[in-house]
């Protein structure tokens, strides 16, 4: 009878510290409700950036990528983010940028539209994949 109480309290010890361990790992995930406001960028590839990643501004994290989804009409990836209420830029004068070229960053980086006159340009020359394909 005594082995069987000292089972039930090691059990019982066993379960606080899954517990704590468990809320731990929460609280310390930046996981639960995003603040801010939502905002959509549009990418041509969206490889090293998931759900979780850093939206920086000027290096400094302002956000996260909340989804990715496939537009299949303009064929393009659409990065739903969520920005922090006091970046001052208003979202449609902002552009998403990969910076994951580097291989070893996974974030989005956000800069003025003014800073890259040539996004537009390069999305007017895009070739469609079906014209590639012949």
């Amino acid at each position: 009878m005594h082995r069987n109480v000292i089972e039930t309290i090691m059990g019982g010890v066993v379960l606080i510290i899954a517990v704590v361990f468990l809320t731990f790992a929460y609280s310390s995930s930046n996981a639960g409700k995003v603040s801010g406001y939502a905002v959509t960028a549009k990418f041509g590839n969206v490889s090293g950036i998931n759900p979780g990643s850093d939206v920086r501004l000027s290096g400094i994290k302002v956000g996260s990528v909340v989804d990715t989804t496939l537009d299949r009409e303009q064929r393009i990836v659409l990065a739903n983010q969520a920005l922090a209420d006091w970046v001052a830029q208003p979202a449609e004068k902002l552009v998403g940028v990969p910076v994951d070229r580097l291989q070893w960053v996974s974030h989005t980086e956000r800069e003025p539209l003014a800073t890259f006159p040539w996004v537009e340009a390069i999305e007017r020359q895009a070739p469609q994949v079906g014209v590639m394909l012949g």
